[in-house]
């Protein structure tokens, strides 16, 4: 939908009264952010505006915004960016889980229903039960070899 003024708004800002323009602002700042972990590329452009976005005065913008930087710093293209950062950033990827929420990555990562217990649990705490991930893991193994 576009505005009066020619910006693409999204529907959920339809609703606000015309007074609420701080919770206004601050959704649209949290969408920006979305778009940007949407992008195939964060660039160096972006970058320059989430480090602007780290210094906003709302908390949940700025740690989504915080988040997205230390993403984009790490990890800036979108193919496998992921399954790299729980790999090899596990604490910047636990930190995406509590704050995007594990449902985020059942879609992303294309998690089946028996790893789900795995994504967003602490380190060294096992999942369902002994030798479970492992079997679930050389399945998965498996099905990408054939």
């Amino acid at each position: 939908m576009k505005s009066s003024a020619g910006v693409a708004t999204r529907p959920r800002l339809q609703g606000l009264p015309a007074n609420a323009t701080g919770k206004r602002h601050c959704i649209q700042r949290l969408d920006e952010l979305w778009d940007f972990l949407d992008q195939s590329n964060i660039s160096a452009k972006n970058i320059q505006r989430l480090r602007t976005l780290v210094a906003h005065p709302d908390a949940e913008v700025q740690g989504m915004a915080t988040l997205v930087l230390d993403v984009a710093l790490v990890h800036p293209h979108k193919r496998r960016r992921w399954r790299h950062l729980a790999a090899r950033h596990r604490e910047m990827f636990d930190r995406a889980v509590t704050l995007l929420g594990p449902e985020f990555f059942y879609e992303v990562l294309s998690i089946t229903v028996t790893q789900r217990a795995v994504v967003g649990r602490p380190r060294g705490v096992p999942c369902h039960s002994p030798g479970s991930c492992s079997a679930v893991m050389s399945a998965h193994r498996l099905r990408r070899r054939r």
